[in-house]
């Protein structure tokens, strides 16, 4: 696993189901937030702003940070990708309290875009003020979770 925060936790069945484990997260955090996509990583890091006192333990199901954010190896974004000026103020707010640049949207020429049926259509231009977080949209949640210190478990469901 080469995400950064992946933790060196037991796989398999020596980890401990999480019923089992609630108890130990109990006495180790004082809050527990469950999953390490945008919304999650985004309370970690509100939670270190607003109450740095507080133990916060993330649990991400999968093996790496960012939800439905995810930069595919070519570098292209999978799901989220464009944030807009004046509509995205808290994603302003982070980028630049994170140091994240944003890039503008290439916004000449012919565009592409999958409609709701899946059928794809063709457009001239595209939205003027269109963003792009450099390194991806995933780059967001990661650099959240970074900066709020939290304590990090990759690959550990939260279920049966």
């Amino acid at each position: 696993n080469t995400d950064p925060f992946a933790l060196p936790l037991p796989r398999g069945p020596s980890r401990p189901p999480l019923p089992t484990a609630l108890p130990l997260l109990a006495r180790m955090a004082d809050v527990v937030v469950i999953g390490a996509g945008l919304a999650g990583a985004a309370t970690a890091w509100h939670l270190s702003r607003t109450a740095p006192y507080l133990r916060v333990v993330v649990l991400e199901a999968r093996g790496r940070a960012g939800g439905r954010l995810a930069n595919a190896p070519s570098s292209y974004d999978l799901g989220a990708a464009w944030t807009w000026e004046g509509n995205d103020a808290l994603v302003a707010e982070a980028c630049g309290a994170l140091g994240l640049r944003t890039v503008p949207q290439y916004a000449r020429g012919v565009h592409l875009y999958q409609r709701a049926d899946g059928s794809v259509a063709a457009g001239p231009g595209a939205f003027t003020h269109e963003r792009q977080i450099a390194g991806g949209a995933a780059s967001l949640p990661r650099a959240l979770l970074e900066a709020s210190g939290a304590e990090v478990h990759m690959a550990w469901p939260v279920g049966r």
